[in-house]
C-alpha cells in the first residue's frame, strides 16, 4: 500500500488501517516524530504543506492521525526541524535549520508551549550561528539530561554571541553552562546525535576525528561535565554515525559505515553502554538503495 507523511503499526507490523491517512507533497522529509502527554502525536521535518493546508515544518496530530487544528503554531519555522522533545510538563523543544518561529526571532531552537505558541521564557539571544554560512544555524540534535538541562548538537561555532564547539549544554532558560565545552577536532565537525544514559553520561554520533585531544571517530563517551569517559572504548572503531537510540538491549546506532571495529556492519549495529560491539546483532548485507548512493537512516 502507498502511504505518505505518518502510518501507525500494530505490534506484529502490520499497518493500523484506523489511522488517518494525511496527504503531504512529494519528497517531504518528515524527520521527528514523538508522542506528547496526551498522546497526541507531533510530526516536525521539512514540509510547508499538510492535507492541502499551508504549514510551517510542524503539526500536531491527535491520536486517530488527524490533524489538530487547535495547535496554535501559526506561521511555523522558516526552515527544516531537525529534532523536537516533549518535555515533562508538556511544553515542547524544536531545533533545525530556521532562524525564525511563528514571527520570533529564534535561531536553531526555540522552545513552544502546550498549544503551539511560542514560550517568551525560554530565550535563546541570538541563537547559534554558523560562520561559514550564516543563514543556517546547523542545530540537528537535542538530549536532557535528568536536572532538565538540554545538549545540543550540531556544526554551530557559537551561541548567543559566545563561540562554542559543536556540542553545547544550556539551562531550561537557554542560558549556556560554560562550563560544558568538550572540544571538537576538525573545527567544522558534525555532531549528528547526543544520548544522555539513565546514569548521566554521554554518547556524542557524529563526523569528527578527535574529541578532547583524542583520537576518537564516529561515536565519543563523554561524562556529564564533558570529559572523556574512562569507561567506553575510544578510538576509531567506526566512522560517521548520525543515529543513538537506546533500548533493552544496548545501543542501536546507525550511519554511513560498513564495519565497527573491524568487524562488518552495513550501516547500522548495536552497542553495549562502553562501546563494545553486540556480536548477536547483525543486519547482514544491511539496507540497499541505488547505485552510487548509501542509505540515509533517521
Amino acid at each position: 500500500h502507498p502511504y505518505t507523511g505518518v502510518v501507525r503499526l500494530f505490534p506484529n507490523g502490520l499497518v493500523d488501517t484506523t489511522f488517518a491517512q494525511q496527504a503531504l507533497p512529494d519528497y517531504t522529509d518528515i524527520s521527528e516524530v514523538a508522542l506528547d502527554t496526551e498522546q497526541r502525536i507531533l510530526i516536525g521535518g521539512d514540509f510547508t504543506e499538510f492535507d492541502g493546508s499551508p504549514v510551517g515544518n510542524i503539526v500536531r496530530l491527535l491520536p486517530d492521525g488527524t490533524r489538530d487544528l487547535t495547535f496554535a503554531i501559526g506561521s511555523g519555522t522558516n526552515n527544516f526541524l531537525s529534532d523536537l522533545l516533549v518535555l515533562p510538563d508538556g511544553k515542547i523543544l524544536i531545533c533545525g535549520e530556521f532562524t525564525e518561529v511563528s514571527g520570533y526571532s529564534r535561531s536553531g531552537i526555540a522552545r513552544l508551549l502546550p498549544d503551539g505558541t511560542v514560550d517568551e521564557s525560554f530565550d535563546p539571544g541570538s541563537g547559534f550561528f554558523y560562520s561559514p554560512d550564516p543563514d543556517y544555524p546547523n542545530v540537528y540534535s537535542m538530549a536532557l539530561d535528568m536536572e532538565g538541562r538540554i545538549l545540543v548538537g550540531g556544526a554551530f561555532d557559537s551561541y548567543n554571541g559566545v563561540s562554542t564547539g559543536q556540542l553545547v549544554r544550556l539551562s531550561p532558560y537557554g542560558v549556556q553552562d560554560l562550563s560544558f565545552a568538550p572540544v571538537f577536532e576538525p573545527e567544522y565537525s558534525h555532531v549528528w546525535d547526543v544520548l544522555v544514559m539513565d546514569d548521566q553520561r554521554i554518547r556524542v554520533a557524529g563526523y569528527f576525528t578527535g574529541v578532547n585531544g583524542s583520537e576518537v571517530t564516529g561515536i565519543a563517551g563523554l561524562l556529564a561535565d564533558g570529559a572523556m569517559d574512562p569507561l567506553y572504548v575510544q578510538g576509531s572503531l567506526v566512522d560517521n554515525v548520525n543515529v543513538l537510540l537506546q533500548d533493552g538491549e544496548g545501543i542501536l546506532i546507525a550511519g554511513w559505515f560498513e564495519t565497527y571495529g573491524g568487524v562488518e556492519r552495513r550501516y547500522m549495529a548495536r552497542i553495549d553502554a562502553n562501546g563494545g560491539l553486540d556480536p548477536d546483532f547483525d543486519v547482514g548485507p544491511g539496507f540497499a538503495v541505488g547505485t552510487g548512493f548509501q542509505p540515509y537512516i533517521h
